[in-house]
């Protein structure tokens, strides 16, 4: 059904219009990256009973090289060998989060930040630490030396003694240690015995330390054809023999460390040491298998995605209906497995239910809120670096002067209409999307559901609200939609006798700032010779009463149970309890228009100079029907930047 409106006269010759649409991108998006750890971020660890400290880099790598008086040999353990221990890969940088491609709900585990990880790493590195019980736990200590009959305790000095345990306990590793006291050892089997006694001890092991000594070596020099014999003293790596009570003193350890090093090797690969098991085992009665993952699969894909208002295109996130929790999926679940009659093997429990579900999909519950903004998140976290920050310290010196000056001119704007009754202000926006039916019975959920769309517009002198309300069954919920019923609110304003209409919005482009309501704008103003103007607040600093009114509808609504799209009207007209009640009217489909033939007779690309328009900073639009089609446009709500739109002919508008 095509309806013609009003002939406008066109005042100058057409420009051939462009079919592109205004640029939707509202504001560009500001991506902070946090530098990696600079040599000031280097911490500084310490080691245990001795208190020296020692630099551990941002990988997280020890210092092994071998401390004054202990010899450099094949047994030494190097950073390169530690490079797969679990302390190695400990980092002071932030936990990387999930990219956007991610299917997991939650961002990535970092265990290397979780308490048990700490205390296991604090303990292997021989540091006093905490137990999970809360009780205080000493480190290691380097014991006094024996006084066995070998006169070990003169073979090697103190110094010497406790550089080596700093060297062991500086691994931080349990299998690496292992490696170090086998290296430091020899194990063979006991001597047969002439008598029938049977003993228990079936091994012998020797142990031994590699030390750097002095020594006078005589070295023979020619000198002049004679050969000359001089003392040189030299540092020579000697093996030094000690009994099993000096090394465990020295290395701080007991009798269970020994057995273990030499039980933890595979014989069949080289004697290699084989992966530190403790604490893990195959008796897991509720282990997640695969059967579970697809049960708990097939019923989380049941429930319908619902699209997001607020949402990004570019994410992959998908959102479930208002009012579904996880532990609420997960009892629906319990009853939907009984109900199919499924074994208790294939049915996860509650815990389970929520570890698929936050590792298998990338699901939220709840429309997204509208953008944050970033700038200023930035600048107010405590955890960014002052470089940082001062790196966009003008740019947020001048974001907020525009949001102080927007909201400036908005309550000027207000008290100038509340004296002249020509002008009126407003503020609009597009609620999210309501679901219908909605109701907390447990079979509703899985059904897919109408989206109910609410234009609210808020008279900000009269303090009243219109929402303009409608299904997906009569229109989308795009530019259109939101310029025709634009178009019909401005025809009442224009009805009470208002010739000035200021208007304020957020800045998205699908709905708000694009040509299909500024071209309307323009067609309203010229045909009732009014003058119109649309400011944009400060992005991220988007909140007006009509968010307020949405609010509102969403805490009145959330313990009713809808059936129908009348009865979202009613309880969203239903919603205020004191008066005047918000004004609901059913966007119809005889007054919803296509806009597209305003658009395409008209230049929105370039301005009168021939220099292109910045739609993205644009932040205020006026139109004087009294000057023709003459659109003026500003950056900064300082200067002027003039575009003239042409008009041809008799324009139609077509209804959807």
């Amino acid at each position: 059904m095509l309806k013609k409106s009003k002939a406008l006269k066109s005042r100058t010759v057409a420009a051939a219009g462009e079919e592109k649409d205004i640029a939707e991108v509202t504001v560009s998006r500001l991506t902070f990256q946090i530098p990696s750890p600079s040599p000031d971020d280097i911490v500084t660890t310490t080691t245990p009973t001795t208190g020296e400290g020692k630099q551990v880099g941002p990988a997280g790598e020890h210092d092994f090289s071998t401390p004054k008086g202990v010899a450099a040999t094949s047994s030494n353990i190097t950073p390169e060998q530690n490079s797969n221990s679990s302390f190695s890969q400990r980092k002071r940088t932030r936990a990387s989060r999930a990219s956007s491609d991610s299917p997991k709900r939650k961002r990535s585990r970092n265990t290397f930040r979780w308490q048990a990880t700490a205390r296991k790493q604090l303990k292997n590195l021989g540091q006093p630490y905490t137990s999970s019980r809360g009780k205080q736990m000493k480190g290691a200590e380097m014991r006094n030396p024996c006084s066995c009959k070998h006169n070990c305790r003169h073979r090697i000095t103190e110094e010497q003694r406790k550089h080596i345990f700093q060297q062991f306990w500086g691994i931080g590793n349990h299998e690496r240690q292992w490696e170090y006291i086998r290296q430091h050892s020899s194990s063979k089997a006991t001597n047969s015995k002439k008598t029938d006694f049977v003993g228990k001890k079936k091994t012998s092991r020797s142990f031994f330390f590699m030390v750097d000594v002095r020594k006078e070596v005589q070295k023979e020099t020619e000198i002049n054809g004679d050969i000359v014999t001089e003392k040189v003293e030299e540092i020579v790596t000697e093996k030094i023999t000690i009994c099993k009570f000096m090394f465990m003193a020295t290395l701080g350890i007991w009798d269970s460390w020994v057995d273990s090093a030499y039980k933890h090797v595979n014989a069949k690969k080289g004697n290699i040491t084989t992966p530190d098991k403790r604490g893990r085992h195959h008796n897991h009665p509720r282990a997640i298998t695969p059967e579970k993952v697809l049960t708990v699969t097939e019923h989380c894909s049941i429930f319908p995605r619902v699209p997001s208002h607020y949402c990004r295109e570019k994410s992959r996130r998908e959102y479930l209906e208002h009012g579904l929790s996880l532990n609420k999926m997960a009892k629906l679940y319990i009853k939907w497995a009984e109900e199919k009659g499924l074994p208790k093997s294939k049915v996860a429990t509650i815990r389970q239910y929520k570890d698929i579900v936050n590792k298998n999909f990338n699901i939220g519950f709840f429309k997204p809120k509208k953008d944050q903004c970033g700038l200023c998140a930035l600048i107010k976290s405590k955890h960014n670096p002052r470089h940082i920050k001062d790196q966009y310290k003008d740019l947020y010196a001048a974001h907020i002067k525009r949001k102080q000056l927007v909201k400036k001119i908005k309550l000027k704007d207000r008290t100038a209409a509340g004296k002249d009754k020509n002008i009126a202000v407003i503020s609009f926006d597009l609620q999210k999307q309501l679901p219908c039916p909605r109701s907390e019975v447990g079979a509703f959920f899985y059904k897919n559901k109408i989206s109910v769309f609410n234009l609210t517009i808020f008279q900000e002198v009269e303090r009243i609200g219109h929402c303009y309300v409608w299904h997906e069954g009569i229109a989308k919920k795009g530019s259109n939609e939101i310029a025709s019923a634009l178009s019909h609110f401005i025809d009442k304003l224009v009805e009470n006798g208002h010739k000035e209409l200021i208007l304020y919005s957020d800045n998205c482009s699908g709905q708000n700032k694009n040509r299909y309501v500024f071209a309307m704008f323009q067609q309203k103003a010229v045909l009732h010779g009014i003058k119109i103007t649309h400011r944009f607040l400060e992005p991220g600093h988007t909140h007006m009463d009509a968010d307020t009114i949405h609010a509102r509808i969403e805490n009145s609504t959330r313990l009713k149970e809808i059936m129908d799209f009348e009865d979202w009207v009613n309880a969203i007209s239903e919603a205020k309890e004191t008066l005047p009640a918000y004004n609901v009217i059913k966007l119809k489909q005889s007054i919803i228009f296509d806009h597209k033939n305003l658009v395409s007779l008209q230049n929105w690309k370039t301005d009168m100079k021939g220099q292109e328009v910045k739609w993205s900073k644009v932040r205020e639009v006026s139109i004087d029907g009294r000057e023709g089609n003459l659109v003026r446009l500003r950056y900064d709500l300082d200067g002027d930047i003039c575009i003239r739109l042409v008009q041809i002919g008799v324009l139609e508008d077509q209804s959807i």
